[in-house]
């Protein structure tokens, strides 16, 4: 079972010699040194230090980086026109409805939070077709099935190589005509694009891809696992994926036929090799190899959260106060200051679900003050709104709290047995030690679970 435990720290390096540290005031003392350091120097932008991505293109214009959004536009029309994502064709020659192209902004950053890129995504108008486009469904990879993949990497110590594979949608050829006006920026007068690839905004597109990535899995020859649509394995090899993520786990003697399967991959599509599995559905993953041990944090999120709903301010020790939180009053008068308004109401509800979605993956901690404050969805009063900033807190002061999975298993026995009461009764043959024993360990809601004496039904 999965336990909640601190995440581990970061190693401690040696201090450095008294040598290194005279040659470090030489450097110093160099004025050449300091002319160096400041051409050198760069400024990195933090994620809580940019201004919203512009919403259209027509906001491109009076934004602070008016001139990296115009270059990430032209980066991406490029890369479209290479990728024969579309043709140009008469707009009397179209077919049906023609459809609208927008633009989509947003910053790419680093791990750790700083500004990598700017991103513009060509997105098709999806909400103007007509009904009527066959399947559309595309399955994604379940959050339990992930959390018990993570398990069997961790005590089984197996490689996990995680793989991106880039514009996704685009590597899946369009069944149907569908035509388009050109995006903002690059308009024609008298013509239109015919789309001969899925494009991200179309209904169909994530099915398209769907079946183009399974199709080239099962070429290489991998099957899927029963009743999981998006792990497909072979006697050495697993595969899983969420759309565009793909993670490889494998044994370490696997290592060289690993690396001709992926070029096998890149042979099919541009892929991004990102190395071994760091974050996965907005999680960041940490490993203790020697200890066969991993760990799911959520702390990015968190920081996220503090951040959009400015809850920086305040220390908690408990995601609750002691004093039950009641319902507001019914009978205020028409005009009340605690009446909430839509905008404080719909303001809680995305709090409590942010906190949900917190529940749902890593913070089992927070689950009952999260359940609580579901129960006032519909009429919060200030004391809610109070009660939910606190528990962002809470989760803030105590963000590097992590899902622990893996370990070695003999050891989970011994901790099992000495918490419930069934280490005297395991280790009464002095002859047989605890590591020697087949058994299995259960659990029950019984009342004579924890009694290793009691034998009562």
């Amino acid at each position: 079972m999965p336990t909640l435990a601190p995440a581990p720290k970061a190693p401690v390096y040696p201090t450095p010699s008294e040598s290194s540290f005279h040659a470090l005031i030489e450097a110093f003392a160099n004025v050449s040194f300091h002319a160096e350091i400041q051409r050198g120097i760069t400024y990195k932008l933090h994620r809580h230090h940019l201004p919203p991505p512009p919403k259209s293109y027509k906001n491109i214009q009076s934004h602070r980086f008016a001139d990296q959004w115009r270059e990430a536009i032209q980066v991406e029309y490029n890369n479209h026109a290479r990728q024969r994502t579309f043709t140009e064709v008469p707009a009397a020659e179209a077919e049906g409805r023609i459809l609208d192209l927008m633009w989509v902004f947003d910053y790419k950053f680093t791990e750790a939070g700083y500004l990598d890129r700017f991103k513009a995504r060509l997105v098709v108008r999806g909400d103007q077709m007509w009904w009527g486009h066959g399947e559309t469904y595309a399955a994604t990879l379940a959050l339990k099935s992930f959390r018990i993949l993570l398990a069997i990497i961790a005590y089984f110590n197996l490689e996990a190589d995680q793989m991106d594979v880039v514009s996704a949608f685009l590597n899946s050829p369009l069944q149907e005509k569908v035509y388009v006006r050109h995006p903002p920026g690059f308009h024609r007068y008298g013509r239109c694009l015919l789309l001969l690839r899925a494009l991200y905004g179309l209904p169909q597109s994530p099915k398209l891809w769907y079946n183009t990535l399974v199709g080239i899995l099962e070429s290489l020859g991998l099957k899927r696992v029963p009743e999981e649509p998006c792990i497909y394995a072979n006697d050495w090899l697993l595969i899983f994926f969420f759309v565009d993520d793909c993670v490889l786990v494998y044994r370490l003697e696997d290592k060289g036929r690993a690396q001709e399967f992926k070029a096998q991959l890149n042979a099919r599509f541009k892929m991004k090799e990102i190395g071994p599995l760091k974050w996965f559905l907005g999680m960041r993953v940490l490993r203790d190899r020697a200890a066969h041990k991993a760990w799911l944090c959520q702390d990015a999120y968190i920081e996220e959260l503090v951040q959009r709903y400015r809850l920086l301010n305040g220390v908690f020790t408990t995601p609750r106060a002691v004093e039950d939180l009641k319902p507001l009053d019914e009978d205020l008068p028409a005009g009340h200051p605690h009446e909430p308004s839509n905008d404080f109401i719909h303001k809680y509800q995305k709090k409590v679900g942010s906190i949900t979605y917190l529940v749902e993956r890593t913070r089992v901690d927070i689950a009952e003050a999260g359940g609580k404050l579901a129960q006032f969805l519909v009429r919060p009063g200030p004391q809610h709104h109070a009660a939910v900033n606190r528990v962002i807190r809470y989760a803030y002061n105590t963000r590097f709290l992590a899902l622990e999975y893996g370990g070695h298993l003999i050891d989970f026995f011994r901790q099992t047995t000495r918490t419930t009461g069934l280490e005297g009764a395991i280790g009464q043959d002095p002859g047989r030690p605890m590591d020697h024993f087949e058994w299995i360990l259960t659990a029950a809601d019984a009342s004579h679970a924890n009694n290793a004496n009691r034998r009562s039904t």
